[in-house]
Order: C-alpha cells, then structure tokens, then sequence
C-alpha cells in the first residue's frame, strides 16, 4: 500500500485546491477525501495498481492487494457509476467527478486533468487504439472520445463533443466532429470555476467560458 499512498495525498490535495482556493478548514479536507466519490474511484484503481506491481514483483501483498482492489471495483461500480479500466495509467492529481457515470479506458492521463460526469474514454473497436490525455486537460461532460489519438496539454474539450482525432496542446474544440473554437485557450480558470460548481449546464457553458478567456 505504500506507492497507493502518495498518488492519493496528490489526488486530494489537487481536488481540495480546486475546491477551495483560499484554503479551508478540516470539513474542506473530508469534503475533498473521504465523502468524494470521484476521490473513491481513484483510491480504487490506485490499489488495483499496487496489486498489479505487486503480484509482478512476486510480492506476498499482491493477493490480499487483489481482494481489496476486486471488492473496491464493485463499490467504485454500484455507488460511483464509474468503470475504469485496470490497465489505464492515470498520474497522481486528477479530478474525478463525484456525479459518475464515467467509463475510462485511455492509456494514460495526465496530471491536473478534470473529467466532468457521463464522460466515455476509449478504444476504437475497429482499429484497437486507446487515447493519451495529457496533463491539464478538461473534458467536459456527455463527451466521447476515443481511438489511438493525443489530447494534447491544456486542451478542453467543452460538452457534448465526440472527439476521434488528435487535439493540439492548448486548443477547445466542441461538437460532433468537433470544431477548434481557440488555438491558444488557457483553462487553469475554467477547470477551478466548473470543479467548484461540480458541473455547468450547456446555458451556463458560454458564460463561464468567455469569462475565462478574459
């Protein structure tokens, strides 16, 4: 469990700033661990993790690892809505959403990323490639996006899209196929807003957005 434990101190630590950027006082830091469901989903697939190096490395932890990591899977399932798959790489500082409905399959995510709820990540059932999403990233919710693709750094993905094609570093796109509605956007301000607020519906979308861009 000791490589389980810094990735999650991150995690929490990532979703607690995001949540409270000047800071808060315990109730904050319970809100921001253990009553977070998205925080659950992680701490699950982290020990799915360790379980994996562990039984590599031929450890006699790997076995009590594996139980723990198949019973959290279940939990992760029924009470967070959430499937993400065991051999997906995810760096420590991420944002999962406690509102679910989230299936990830990417090959990696990168750090200080936020995913928004009913977000699919995934293979391209026809070619088998899998997405890399790069570090601070925010996929907004009801999108899809998949195949052998790159998601660049500081990328967003605004809500609703279908993305099956590489995004560039710093671009928004939106809609099916998408479109780059910016080249160099700078989403630090619109992944704390809409992280605060769990999640923007599609009127209050283009509000948040160009405040962000000002």
């Amino acid at each position: 469990m000791i490589e389980v434990w810094p990735a999650l101190r991150t995690d929490i630590a990532f979703r607690h700033r995001l949540l409270y950027p000047h800071g808060s006082g315990p109730w904050g830091w319970v809100r921001a661990s253990v009553l977070s469901k998205g925080m659950l989903v992680l701490a699950v697939h982290r020990v799915i993790w360790a379980a994996r190096v562990a039984k590599v490395e031929g450890r006699a932890t790997g076995r009590p690892l594996g139980w723990l990591a198949a019973v959290g899977r279940l939990v992760a399932l029924v009470v967070a809505k959430a499937y993400l798959a065991n051999s997906m790489r995810i760096a420590p500082g991420v944002w999962l959403p406690d509102g679910g409905h989230v299936v990830l399959g990417a090959l990696e995510i990168g750090p200080e990323t936020v995913i928004e709820p009913r977000v699919t990540i995934g293979m391209d059932v026809v070619e088998g490639g899998r997405p890399r999403i790069g570090r601070g990233v925010w996929i907004g919710s009801d999108s899809l996006v998949y195949g052998a693709i790159s998601i660049g750094d500081g990328a967003t993905i605004l809500p609703g899209s279908v993305v099956t094609r590489h995004v560039p570093p710093g671009a928004m796109v939106s809609g099916n196929p998408p479109m780059r509605l910016d080249t160099h956007f700078d989403n630090a301000a619109l992944r704390a807003t809409l992280a605060r607020r769990r999640s923007a519906n599609r009127e209050q979308l283009p509000g948040l957005v160009e405040d962000a861009r000002q």
